[in-house]
């Protein structure tokens, strides 16, 4: 079999489609719907139907489970749900979402304030999952020795998180 046979197969394929297509049109007025309907199918041709932010996101989030060590989910959970409300942050990074997260991350422990509203999320969180009351830790003082997040403890594993991001 040479090089030419299905090139000319192809191209008797492609007439024999325009033979059929002149018949089903003879005699009917051509309109802007023929014109979507054949073209409608190329639109997404080469790219995913998935929109890129929604990629970044989920990118992300697969990212947190795999280096995040959390034995409840809490601290992932806050992680993904903070991707998920930081839109502009991550469509900044379509290209590179790990810079995204870097940025989540390096705000969470920007200030005690916010990396305290932080932790008392991720506690909640954890109330929620374990269907228990939280333990949560107030600024200067002892962590509940039953509390899985405490201050030290979550700045240690979000600053982990930074230096696997940064790597």
């Amino acid at each position: 079999m040479n090089d030419d046979e299905p090139q000319t197969e192809k191209t008797k394929e492609e007439e024999h489609d325009r033979t059929i297509e002149r018949e089903a049109r003879a005699g009917r007025k051509f309109t802007l719907a023929d014109v979507i309907g054949q073209k409608g199918g190329s639109f997404f041709e080469g790219e995913s139907p998935v929109p890129k932010l929604a990629r970044a996101e989920a990118a992300l989030c697969r990212f947190v489970d795999d280096h995040v060590k959390d034995p409840s989910g809490a601290l992932r959970s806050v992680l993904k749900r903070s991707i998920r409300t930081s839109e502009p942050v991550v469509g900044k990074h379509l290209d590179d979402p790990l810079v995204a997260l870097e940025a989540i991350v390096e705000q969470m422990l920007a200030t005690d304030k916010q990396f305290h509203e932080i932790v008392r999320q991720v506690d909640f969180e954890w109330g929620q999952i374990m269907q228990e009351r939280p333990h949560f830790q107030k600024p200067g003082e002892e962590p509940h020795p039953d509390d899985e997040h405490t201050h030290a403890g979550t700045r240690t594993e979000l600053e982990g998180l930074l230096r696997k991001l940064r790597q």
